[in-house]
């Protein structure tokens, strides 16, 4: 890719991809802490939080998803 030039797309496909990813992983930790990942003591706590924000930084997923979608 570097020899054909950037290509934005590639950019908003790999972040919507990962916070995507991300977001799902923290959630099934959340899911394995039960009721104490609830607990502004647990580190799951902040982290499912931060994987949120992920999702809506630099526009929301579904932005990310039309921008990285082909011209029709």
């Amino acid at each position: 890719m570097k020899d054909e030039g950037y290509d934005p797309k590639l950019g908003y496909m790999a972040k919507a991809y990962a916070s995507e990813v991300c977001f799902r992983i923290a959630k099934r930790a959340m899911e394995v802490w039960g009721g104490m990942g609830y607990m502004t003591e647990a580190p799951m706590e902040k982290y499912l939080r931060d994987v949120t924000s992920f999702l809506h930084s630099a526009g929301t997923n579904e932005a990310q998803h039309v921008r990285s979608m082909p011209y029709l």
